[in-house]
């Protein structure tokens, strides 16, 4: 995780994003459940829609060495996304990001971000806690253990085809069936 600090644009105080209902989905059957009935696709799951049904503001713009980021402005949760990566790619940055919020904005109420002084950041550099948790959520949000699950008892067991079937990288597969046990190393 990399941490920008920004001029602040305002003095406003800390937005408290617990009561926002985007973060009250904490598990991946929350977050189906809601996306359903929301009537954003599951399958695969449309992580576009369901953040903009929420209020999110998407923003797709050159990053450099940076895949998105999440930033809160005002009142307004902004996920940017670089505009130059593949759709796979943009998909799981906006998974990644959705992570972020669910698992890390209730941090805002302790004042540990606030209004555009800190943005999260996800880049290539080596990780830490923050951003491996952001991934694995993210991976359970894009492909679902009982899909995973569903796919592979179907015959489904080439990886290639799986990221098809889920529009993901065939590396964010491979991972996320190393994670499930499926395969023994990464």
């Amino acid at each position: 995780m990399a941490i920008i600090k920004r001029p602040p644009k305002q003095s406003a105080p800390n937005v408290d994003l617990t009561s926002s209902e985007i973060q009250s989905y904490r598990t991946v059957e929350e977050i189906y459940a809601r996306a359903e009935a929301l009537g954003v696709k599951t399958f695969p799951f449309d992580v576009i829609s369901y953040l903009k049904c929420h209020g999110v503001r998407i923003v797709y713009e050159e990053i450099e060495d940076m895949s998105g980021c999440v930033e809160l402005e005002n009142s307004t949760i902004i996920v940017t996304i670089n505009k130059y990566q593949n759709q796979t790619r943009q998909r799981f940055t906006a998974a990644h990001e959705l992570s972020h919020i669910i698992k890390h904005f209730p941090n805002v109420k302790d004042g540990e971000f606030k209004i555009g002084e800190t943005v999260l950041f996800r880049d290539n550099e080596t990780i830490g806690k923050v951003e491996r948790e952001a991934n694995e959520l993210a991976a359970e949000i894009l492909m679902p253990r009982n899909v995973f699950d569903s796919l592979l008892r179907d015959g489904i067991r080439n990886i290639e085809r799986l990221a098809e079937k889920f529009n993901v990288s065939p590396a964010a597969v491979r991972y996320r069936a190393y994670k499930l046990g499926y395969i023994q190393r990464y």
